[in-house]
């Protein structure tokens, strides 16, 4: 299977959304009306969740991935 190829596209997923969150958290800094930093905060908060679930996606298609190798390795 293509395990790795799927973690990797995960992991940069990951990462894109956690650029994202920081450039937005920058923002939010810099707000002065409460409005728009509620509006910031809400898609931090939805981006965050995003960002969990590619972590921890790609943490289970490598353990999937590692399974697979050693299963390989030993004959299993």
């Amino acid at each position: 299977m293509q395990y790795e190829v799927w973690a990797n596209e995960y992991r940069d997923q990951e990462r894109i959304l956690k650029e994202k969150i920081d450039l937005l958290k920058a923002e939010r800094k810099l707000v002065q009306a409460s409005e728009k930093r509620i509006r910031l905060e809400e898609r931090i908060y939805i981006l965050y969740g995003m960002y969990l679930d590619c972590k921890h996606t790609a943490e289970i298609i490598e353990r999937r991935a590692q399974c697979e190798q050693e299963e390989s390795l030993f004959g299993a």
